[in-house]
């Protein structure tokens, strides 16, 4: 199944076991929420809320989601970073915001339908986290790329053990060329997206695949070809989704070089398109002794209510 993402939708995790986190923002602050489109089931998460003061804000919001192999629940990570506003003597921003030097960390249990507050991630917050291109959640970890900022796009993979909760961070294989990255998933393994250009006509891109936590085997380079904006994920052994720099999602088997069009378009904005890998699945999002919690969530009204815009303060 291939979705297209589009504002004000957000970030889109998933899918673990058929489902997806949803998460968006809005001036009156976060929004997630667990979707099961076979089972026409959208529950909306209440947030917690940061454990800093008014003042401070979010600038940056990265989410995993997987199952915890030992307890069968599923969990969400929510990774954020702050800064505070100073203002003047009038009340005015001054522009001498102070940046929290470390990630805060939440994590949210389905079966408890709680939140809790974990440990100050202690890695630099000039290191970049970023969102995958789908649930990087494999064996029980998930993992995202990270980027440190400022130093020639140097990267480093972050994981989270859904069962020990802990954070540990991993190698990528070593390369001064790479330009970008993206993490995905390749057949049952942890799939790596490098370029070794700026997004021009001369884009080469390494295809890399963790057949072991650290170790890695590059499974294929793609040649340039004039279409290439950017990859969106793996299909099967040899396919792979890329959006087109005319906004199309197309399939590439990079073993024949065909290219089929999907004929799916964006609209060229900063999101883009999005596919996955889409199994059904009857996995419901209510316990058995929630059928009110079921009755107040039915589909459609759920959807509506969580993608409602805020009423502009007056």
């Amino acid at each position: 199944m291939c979705l297209q993402i589009r504002d004000p939708m957000g970030d889109v995790v998933g899918p673990i076991d058929g489902i997806f986190l949803v998460h968006t923002r809005y001036s009156d602050g976060d929004r997630m929420a667990l979707w099961n489109p076979a089972m026409r089931e959208f529950r909306r998460l209440h947030v917690l809320e940061p454990i800093f003061p008014p003042n401070f804000h979010a600038i940056r919001n990265v989410v995993g989601f997987g199952l915890d192999p030992l307890t069968r629940d599923y969990k969400i990570i929510w990774i954020r970073n702050f800064y505070e506003v100073i203002r003047d003597e009038s009340g005015d921003e001054s522009g001498d915001d102070i940046f929290y030097p470390y990630y805060v960390v939440a994590v949210y249990t389905l079966g408890k339908d709680s939140w809790r507050h974990f440990d100050l991630l202690t890695m630099p917050t000039h290191r970049s986290i970023d969102n995958s291109l789908c649930a990087t959640c494999i064996n029980g970890a998930y993992y995202w790329l990270c980027t440190v900022v400022n130093d020639g796009n140097r990267y480093g993979i972050l994981s989270f053990d859904m069962r020990l909760e802990e954070f540990r961070e991993i190698e990528v294989p070593a390369s001064t060329k790479h330009k970008w990255g993206d993490l995905s998933l390749y057949n049952g393994s942890i799939g790596l997206f490098f370029s070794q250009t700026d997004l021009t006509l001369e884009c080469i891109i390494d295809i890399w695949v963790m057949e072991e936590e650290g170790c890695w085997i590059k499974l294929v380079t793609v040649k340039p070809f004039p279409e290439v904006s950017r990859p969106c994920g793996f299909w099967k052994e040899k396919e792979l989704f890329f959006e087109t720099r005319t906004s199309e999602l197309v399939l590439f088997n990079h073993e024949t070089h065909e290219i089929r069009n999907l004929e799916m378009y964006g609209d060229g904005g900063f999101l883009g398109l999005w596919a996955v890998c889409y199994k059904e699945s009857l996995v419901s999002l209510f316990g058995q002794n929630d059928e009110d919690g079921r009755r107040c969530y039915q589909f459609s009204d759920a959807v509506q209510y969580f993608f409602s815009k805020p009423e502009p303060s007056v």
